[in-house]
């Protein structure tokens, strides 16, 4: 039988007649396996049910050998394309192709995050974080054991677009919704100061202060360290004096600004 015998076959005969989809791989001669879905069957669709009742993993595996073999064999798609002309949905797919992490799955099948984000479509890293994952927190755990402040500038380069990048949440705000607390976020992003946080972060205190709400000086010391003591320490080595020129301007309005409390 020669393959233009072959070709007049029709799919399930031609099976019938090869015994195997191996040898009728070798058989067909050199199609890819989109066009020999397509022409065998008229669609893609067609031919997932013709070949039997494999995952869209065991698939590729089962036919090219390996997942990335198979991705050129189905066109030039971008993965977020095969997923949805395959799969019909993102999470079908992420269910078909195997138990994977959304960050082991951005590294088998792109080689980095970078490309796999590019891969995806155009989402912010917030909006990829609830479709692909439904939450924040387990977009957190799918990427990896990343501090938040390692995770902004791996995947944004720093921290000023990561900000851009969640949403338009102020900095005390993308603390709380993030970590929960103050707190726990102090100790995500690193080890930084009080001082070395506001000036890293916004370029400046009065920025910072802005950033993490309405709080008066003397709340925000209470509120972040426990104490004034503990906050002259961590906003650096001031004297109080000094303190209340430089982020004031003056004793008065650093009076104001810390509260009515006799100092």
């Amino acid at each position: 039988m020669n393959i233009k015998q072959i070709k007049q076959l029709n799919f399930v005969a031609f099976l019938f007649c090869c015994g195997s989809w191996r040898i009728f791989i070798v058989a067909v001669g050199a199609f890819l396996l989109w066009q020999l879905a397509h022409f065998r069957c008229g669609s893609w669709r067609i031919f997932v049910v013709a070949v039997g009742a494999f995952s869209l993993w065991q698939l590729a595996h089962f036919r090219c050998g390996s997942w990335r073999i198979f991705v050129v064999a189905v066109g030039a798609f971008s993965l977020w394309q095969l997923a949805h002309f395959r799969c019909g949905s993102w999470r079908i797919f992420v269910v078909a192709v195997g138990a994977f992490s959304l960050w082991q799955l951005a590294h088998f099948r792109c080689g980095s995050w970078r490309i796999f984000v590019v891969a995806v479509g155009a989402f912010s890293l917030w909006q990829l974080a609830h479709f692909r994952c439904g939450s924040w927190r387990i977009f957190v755990v799918a990427v990896g054991a990343f501090s938040l402040w390692q995770l902004a500038h791996f995947r944004c380069g720093s921290w000023r677009i990561f900000v851009v990048a969640v949403g338009a949440f102020s900095l005390w705000q993308l603390a709380h919704f993030r970590c929960g607390s103050w707190r726990i976020f102090v100790v995500a992003v690193g080890a930084f100061s009080l001082w070395q946080l506001a000036h890293f972060r916004c370029g400046s205190w009065r920025i910072f202060v802005v950033a993490v709400g309405a709080f008066s000086l003397w709340q925000l010391a209470h509120f972040r360290c426990g104490s004034w003591r503990i906050f002259v320490v961590a906003v650096g080595a001031f004297s109080l004096w000094q303190l209340a020129n430089f982020r004031c301007g003056s004793w008065r309005i650093f009076v104001v600004a810390v509260g009515a409390f006799f100092l």
